[in-house]
C-alpha cells in the first residue's frame, strides 16, 4: 500500500541512512506493469548523490510543473535541454574568476570539440565552431538548401555589418585598415568607397 509521512507542523522527511562504510543508502521506484521501468535514487556510491535507471530504454526526466527540461538519454547517447541554457556565476565578485562553459573532447582519435548552431525547420542554417586534432579553430557554415543567404557568416559589431564571408567571397562594409598589406600571386580588387587601405 501507500506510505504517507505527514506532519502539520514542522518539516516531514523520510530519512534511509547506513552506518556501513561499503553500502549505499538508496530508494528504488518501479512499474512493472507501465513499461517496466525501474530507477533508483542513491547516497553515498563514489561519495555522491545519483539519480539512475536501470536500463538504457529509460530515460531521465528533470521536469519542474511537468515539463521536460532536460532529458539524460541513454539510448541516444545524449542529454537534451528543451528550453534555455544559461551558465551564470557569482564567485564573490572576483575579478579573476571568470564564468565559463567549457566544451572538451578527450578523445585521441582526432575528433574534434565542436560548438554546433542549427535552426532545420527555419533556413536550414548550421553552424560549426571547432577545434582539435591541429586544426586550429575553425568557423564553418553548412550549405542545407541553396535559398536566400544559407551559408553565409558575417560579422557584426554593434549590430552593424561589417564583414560578410560567402563562399569564395568577402565583402567589407565600412573602412578596411591594415598596418601591413600586401598581395603576391593574387588579384586584390578594390571597388567603390572612399576611405583608404
Amino acid at each position: 500500500g501507500d506510505l504517507l509521512v505527514q506532519r502539520e507542523t514542522g518539516n516531514a522527511f523520510l530519512s534511509l541512512a547506513t552506518n556501513d562504510p561499503t553500502k549505499v543508502a538508496y530508494i528504488r521506484l518501479r512499474t512493472p506493469n507501465r513499461g517496466d521501468v525501474l530507477g533508483e535514487i542513491l547516497a553515498g556510491e563514489n561519495n555522491g548523490f545519483k539519480i539512475r535507471t536501470l536500463s538504457n530504454a529509460h530515460p531521465i526526466l528533470l521536469a519542474p510543473d511537468n515539463v521536460p527540461y532536460i532529458v539524460c538519454d541513454a539510448a541516444a547517447k545524449k542529454v537534451v535541454t528543451q528550453k534555455h541554457l544559461v551558465v551564470e556565476g557569482h564567485i564573490d565578485d572576483d575579478p579573476i574568476e571568470h564564468v565559463y562553459l567549457d566544451v572538451v573532447n578527450r578523445q585521441t582519435n582526432g575528433s574534434a570539440a565542436v560548438l554546433r548552431l542549427s535552426c532545420p525547420n527555419n533556413g536550414g542554417d548550421e553552424a560549426n565552431l571547432y577545434t582539435g586534432n591541429d586544426r586550429g579553430v575553425v568557423l564553418e557554415t553548412q550549405g542545407q538548401n541553396t535559398d536566400g543567404n544559407n551559408g553565409t557568416i558575417r560579422f557584426r559589431p554593434s549590430q552593424v555589418t561589417t564583414l560578410t564571408v560567402a563562399p569564395n567571397d568577402v565583402t567589407v562594409d565600412g573602412t578596411l585598415r591594415s598596418q601591413s598589406l600586401e598581395a603576391t600571386s593574387a588579384v586584390f580588387n578594390i571597388v567603390g568607397g572612399s576611405d583608404g587601405i
